[in-house]
């Protein structure tokens, strides 16, 4: 068996999307890049919604 693996520099940032609470409710709601959130129900999160500048 073979294979081979990538893995980006460490000084880039690949990420589109981060997890923080923005609603209060304690649960972490999903950031996704172009000020969107996909806010955590508990069992799922909700279509991105635009969430300001």
């Amino acid at each position: 068996m073979s294979g081979s693996v990538s893995i980006p520099p460490s000084n880039k940032d690949w990420s589109t999307e981060t997890f923080m609470d923005v609603n209060g409710d304690g649960l972490p709601d999903k950031i996704i890049k172009g000020n969107k959130v996909r806010l955590n129900l508990g069992y799922n999160f909700t279509e991105p919604i635009d969430w300001g500048n």
